[in-house]
């Protein structure tokens, strides 16, 4: 009993040391619900930061998409006034 307690924290040292989220089968009740508790925690997380970088995308397409907009109005003004000022500056000239 005492070999597995010490097997145990070296095996939680090394999922900490190595950053890898495993799911392992304990032989033991609290331990295994303790992990699978923190896997589940880390896993919702990660669900989490997912999801905000999926709307935190979604935002950055909409500015974007947004200033595409507003630069295609703003051609399609430059291109209205382009032929009448080219006409005042060659009626001055004239």
């Amino acid at each position: 009993m005492f070999s597995s307690h010490i097997f145990f924290l070296c095996f939680i040292f090394f999922l900490e040391e190595k950053k890898q989220y495993l799911f392992v089968k304990l032989n033991f009740g609290f331990a295994q619900k303790y992990l699978h508790r923190s896997l589940m925690m880390l896993d919702f997380f990660k669900i989490v930061q997912g999801l905000q970088n999926i709307i935190f995308g979604f935002y950055q397409m909409h500015e974007i998409s947004t200033y595409l907009q507003l630069q295609g109005t703003l051609q399609k003004k430059l291109n209205q006034q382009t032929p009448s000022a080219i006409s005042f500056w060659l009626g001055f000239a004239n």
